[in-house]
């Protein structure tokens, strides 16, 4: 099935981000935000689970003084990120952008060796993505049907945040939809 225009449209605007063009003001804000985010290192459930599978160690686990796999890392330092469930929400758009953004940013930079310019705009072009793919999907409807758009619609910020190429966002887009129908 041909993409529609809209998720052309999307994929075009990803494709096209570039940090350089980000207003100062914004990037102040964001990396107040990120500071605003917290990891907690109280999950020892989760550290556990991620270093008994092991992996190539390429990204770091958050207060832990080890590496992992970047899936692994993003998995782990999410799950430190939202459990409290006090990092900043979008009221509008029912989501917690952050704690999947910044976890996801934070271990697929380190594996590509991101600076932080870099990390920082992955993180706002994310929250972004998943902001307006909550809208469009209609927040209030996910959340009443069951599904939290923080899970549904960061799936979209991340693929977005890693900074895919049209055509590879086309099929993160493919590979996203399965795994949030479950």
């Amino acid at each position: 099935m041909p993409p529609s225009a809209v998720t052309l449209r999307l994929a075009e605007r990803v494709a096209a981000f570039r940090h350089q063009d980000l207003p100062p003001e914004l990037v102040a804000h964001a990396k107040l935000y990120l500071l605003d985010t917290p990891k907690y290192p109280g999950s020892r459930i989760i550290m556990c689970f991620v270093k008994e599978l092991g992996g190539v160690a390429e990204s770091s686990l958050v207060g832990q003084g080890g590496k992992t796999s970047c899936v692994n890392a993003a998995l782990a330092n999410g799950t430190l990120g939202y459990y409290c469930d006090v990092e900043p929400h979008h009221v509008g758009a029912i989501l917690h952008g952050l704690a999947v953004i910044v976890p996801t940013s934070l271990a697929v930079g380190e594996k590509q060796g991101a600076d932080g310019q870099r990390f920082l705009a992955a993180i706002i072009l994310g929250v972004e993505v998943a902001t307006r793919v909550s809208y469009a999907f209609d927040p209030v409807a996910l959340y009443n049907r069951g599904f939290h758009p923080s899970a549904i619609c960061g799936a979209f910020g991340a693929a977005a945040a890693d900074r895919a190429d049209e055509q590879r966002c086309g099929g993160t887009k493919t590979w996203v939809l399965p795994q949030i129908s479950s």
